[in-house]
């Protein structure tokens, strides 16, 4: 029966008790699904009207799939026609579906179902979908409005690898979202994590169908609403219906449709769908797995179980073999994906490990002249890769040639406990970024350890192995919101040695990374598809502030700003922080994002954003669709708690470790009684923090954890300066790098100040003569660099001592405009060697003198030694005078001693009195000098002053 404003569909249908008619095709069970409202009664008496024998008859000549196609995502029921379809039930149910004007969620309309029915316990209502992969990103969600409690989204997935042995055609089985309550509002049903949903019932399937079922390249074909509300009417509204992580066929070009789509109803063709359509692949600057933009979040492979790296939030492992069988088992049974370098043999790069390797690594450190190598080896890897995965390197420098041969460019550099400023990590990554090719796709190496020479450094030393020392879990973190600020659509968290280790300092590294993969899933939206828009100047110095955006919203992230946060990290001080966002729609919404949830932040007129008490990274998304919101909702509802429990573990974590830091200063007699009081406040945060958590009451929770991590902020802040203040500069001290090294620090300065030191060894290391720098074995090194000009010359103006020093000038060769970025140092300087044995430390000292700042670069002027290498680099960017600088070195064993002076951008440079002395601790002073030299100016650390201006 029909009637006016829809449709009226009744009957009786053949049910089985408990069985969804959905999945009778699994079964190997007939079914009779509904088509679009239309009811197949008991029999064809109830075929009683000649429109509905026309109706039945058109059905009839319809392709095979329904009288529905897949509609249009997202669909917001705007439109006349209907799309839900009455699918099965297990009660013989009324229906009536209907476009609805006086009901909507958003816009003009919705969709209403009306239904009067029994006793039972399902009627079904299905809206068909292209096929879509199932994976965890994928979040199907619509809104709905009923009288009555218990709907709930569902959807149907195939399993194409896997046919049913009577039928021949794919498994299928359903997932379950969210419920309604029995509020009479609008509500959001969603379907989270729909691939871990279907893990979940595949150990049914094996009892039920064997192990052979296969969930590789499974693929959402429909959503499904439960309606059954209970015995009478259930009145149910229908709008805004979208699948959140679903990319279109049309991305990828011409996707060819199946000739049979395996759906409700319809017979299952005999291909797969998606298998034209490669695993892994890059389109527009954009990472695809599945179908779906893919963000990785890698770690270095050192031998630890997949199962544990997964756990801890990783999808990525990158190897420095190609993988093993086993191996790629255990990849493909957790769902983890490889950066590995390819093989030799035609099989490496295909065949066996087609499907789990996610790009393949043609290597790091590379720089313009490895141009042809890198060339050969990519054409190598096409040619024999018949799935044309992607390719990644890590330049060090040539990144316009390099990117020309390599798909994925990984960008790296150290930065805790080296003087690069972790301020500009993020503007470094930018400007490696345009250094490349227009839209290349950039992943970021986050540093998790010391750097390798630093580490050597301190045990040649003599303070043990400066693994154990660790890095800060914040300053970890805080480098990757730096990468993250850079645009960088990719993480690889390098490590050294395992991640699985029991002492404390890896503990604290693991528990670091596991947070903030969190965090990434979370911002998996804007990492993966947003773009950079701007890096705003605020008026406040304790924070900057970056952009990224999406279709539907921005992401602004507020990082605490700071110098000498590669050291410590410098605490945020509490007050109002206020930037300017210009462009907001009028209409957008601002929400705080915290472990508790998005909190809506008052919209000022204008552009003005302010926030109380912020913390180091602050994360505020704008957006005026709700369904941002909701995503952020709704996984800190599932993973808030854990974030919080993590935060205060990691907090508890840091205040052991400070505390023993500040029992050994305190022993060694420069500990400060006002700073273990604060300890024992940061120890009341924790243990209050850890009681609410296990109330429930997680935003106090989170709330005392960040008061917490601010004091211990302070507290080691405070115990770094002291120790750093009496030094020429950080780098005098490889102790004074890092917080957790504070106490060798203090020991190893004691033994220092007793040394008796050689006088200098190091030949025309006063530069007044050129034929002697010359005859000594100096050395220049010219890189050319397009559009600059170098010079370097023994000058007579305002030396430090004597008539002459060394000057290094970097500038334009005309009045274009210069480059924005200075790739490599136009022009270094090498002194000339001083041999040193393994048992000897070194002391290298001088004078330099950088006017302006040096623009183009973040080095500077660089001061390296072959035995620290770059990272242990002294980096000068601007000073008012010239300023000392001492450093110390031990060498492993017998080799020379080269010291070199880096122009890293354009500007100029003074150096001079530079000197080397030696001391072997067990016979005393050693060294001849030579007959040239300027006498070194000092002893010991004792005798070190602040710089003096000239």
């Amino acid at each position: 029966m029909w009637r006016a404003g829809g449709q009226l569909v009744t009957g009786v249908g053949n049910t089985l008790t408990g069985d969804c008619v959905l999945l009778r095709q699994a079964a190997g069970r007939s079914c009779h699904p509904v088509p679009c409202g239309l009811f197949f009664p008991q029999g064809w008496r109830a075929l009683r009207s000649l429109r509905e024998w026309i109706r039945f008859l058109l059905w009839l000549a319809l392709p095979v799939g329904g009288i529905c196609g897949a509609g249009e995502l997202p669909d917001s029921f705007e439109t006349p026609d209907t799309r839900w379809e009455l699918a099965d039930y297990d009660v013989v149910p009324r229906v009536q579906i209907r476009r609805a004007y006086d009901q909507a969620h958003r816009g003009n309309a919705s969709e209403s179902i009306r239904i009067e029915a029994g006793s039972g316990s399902y009627v079904h209502f299905r809206y068909v979908l292209d096929p879509m992969p199932v994976h965890d990103d994928l979040k199907p969600r619509v809104w709905v409005k009923t009288d009555r409690p218990g709907v709930q989204l569902q959807a149907v997935v195939v399993l194409p690898r896997s046919l049913h042995p009577r039928t021949g055609q794919p498994l299928r089985t359903m997932i379950a979202g969210t419920v309604t309550d029995g509020s009479t509002s609008w509500q959001e049903l969603t379907i989270e994590e729909p691939r871990t949903l279907l893990s979940q019932k595949l150990p049914h399937l094996y009892q039920q169908f064997g192990t052979r079922v296969d969930p590789r390249e499974a693929y959402l074909d429909a959503v499904v609403l439960n309606a059954y509300g209970g015995l009478g009417v259930t009145n149910l509204w229908i709008d805004d219906l979208d699948v959140e992580g679903y990319v279109p066929p049309a991305v990828f070009g011409n996707v060819a449709e199946p000739a049979n789509r395996v759906g409700v109803g319809t017979v299952a063709g005999a291909n797969n769908p998606l298998g034209s359509v490669p695993a892994v692949r890059l389109e527009s600057g954009v990472l695809f797995v599945d179908n779906r933009p893919f963000m990785p979040r890698a770690i270095d492979f050192n031998g630890e179980s997949f199962e544990w790296l997964k756990g801890l939030g990783f999808n990525t492992i990158r190897l420095s073999l190609p993988p093993t069988n086993q191996q790629l088992r255990e990849a493909q049974k957790r769902d983890l994906w490889f950066i590995a370098p390819p093989g030799a043999g035609p099989e490496t790069a295909g065949g066996l490990w087609g499907d789990r390797v996610l790009a393949w690594n043609l290597g790091e450190g590379l720089m313009g002249g490895d141009r042809e190598g890198l060339r050969r080896l990519a054409e190598g890897v096409r040619q024999r890769d018949p799935l044309q995965r992607p390719t990644v390197c890590g330049p060090r420098s040539g990144y316009w040639d390099l990117s020309q041969y390599s798909d994925i460019l990984m960008l790296q550099q150290n930065v805790i406990g080296t003087t690069f400023e972790l301020d500009h990590f993020g503007e470094f990554l930018q400007q490696r970024r345009r250094l490349a090719r227009p839209g290349k796709l950039c992943w970021a190496g986050v540093q998790t350890q010391t750097p390798r020479q630093l580490d050597e450094q301190f045990v040649l030393l003599g303070a043990g192995n400066g693994t154990a020392f660790g890095l800060s879990s914040d300053q970890l973190r805080m480098m990757a919101y730096q990468a993250l600020s850079a645009g960088v659509r990719g993480f690889c968290f390098r490590s050294r040695t395992r991640l699985d280790s029991t002492d404390a300092a890896t503990q604290m590294r693991a528990l670091t990374l596991k947070r903030l993969n969190h965090e990434l899933k979370l911002l998996r939206p804007w990492v993966t598809m947003g773009t950079f828009v701007e890096a705003l100047p605020t008026r406040d110095e304790r924070a900057h502030v970056t952009v990224l955006q999406t279709r539907r919203s921005r992401l602004a992230l507020v990082l605490a700003r700071g110098s000498g946060q590669q050291h410590v990290l410098a605490p945020m001080t509490p007050g109002l922080l206020a930037f300017d966002l210009y462009g907001i729609p009028a209409t957008d919404r601002l929400y705080g994002l915290s472990a508790t949830g998005p909190r809506e932040l008052r919209r000022h007129h204008g552009p003005r954003v302010t926030q109380q008490d912020p913390d180091r990274v602050g994360l505020i998304a704008l957006t005026e669709d709700s369904a941002v919101r909701n995503h952020i909702a709704q996984y800190m509802s599932l993973h808030g708690r854990e974030m919080v429990q993590l935060r205060t573990e990691l907090l508890r974590g840091g205040l052991s470790q400070t505390r023993l830091v500040d029992q050994s200063i305190t022993a060694a007699g420069q500990g400060d009684t006002q700073l273990s009081q604060s300890l024992v406040t940061v120890d009341s945060h924790v243990q209050r923090a850890t009681q609410m958590w296990l109330a429930g009451d997680v935003a106090s929770a989170d709330g005392l954890a960040r008061r917490g991590e601010q004091l211990l902020d302070q507290v080691r802040q405070t115990h770094w300066r002291k120790a750093s203040e009496v030094l020429p500069s950080v780098t005098t001290s490889p102790y004074c790098l890092l917080f957790r090294s504070l106490p060798s620090h203090w020991r190893w300065l004691a033994r220092i100040r007793t040394a008796k030191w050689s006088p200098n060894a190091l030949a025309a290391g006063d530069f007044e003569s050129l034929p002697q720098m010359l005859s000594s074995g100096w050395k220049q090194q010219r890189e050319p660099v397009m559009g600059l000009a170098a010079a370097v010359e023994l000058s007579v103006t305002s030396p430090w001592r004597g008539r002459t020093s060394l000057h290094l000038r970097v500038w334009p060769e005309s009045t274009a405009e210069p480059p924005e970025v200075v790739e490599t140092a136009p022009v270094v300087i090498h002194s000339a060697p001083v041999p040193v044995r393994a048992s000897q430390w070194i002391r290298i000292h001088g004078w330099v003198h950088v006017p302006e700042a040096i623009r183009g670069s973040h080095d500077g002027l660089a001061i390296y030694d072959n035995l620290g290498g770059w990272d242990l680099a002294e980096r000068v960017r601007q000073g008012t005078g010239w300023r000392e600088f001492m450093f110390y070195r031990a060498s492993k064993g017998d080799r020379p001693l080269v010291i070199s002076f880096a122009l890293t951008g354009m500007g100029e440079a003074w150096i001079d009195d530079l000197s080397v002395s030696l001391w072997d601790q067990a016979t005393g002073p050693v060294g001849t000098p030579t007959p040239d030299t300027n006498p070194a100016g000092s002893s010991g650390i004792s005798d070190l002053r602040f710089p003096a201006a000239r």
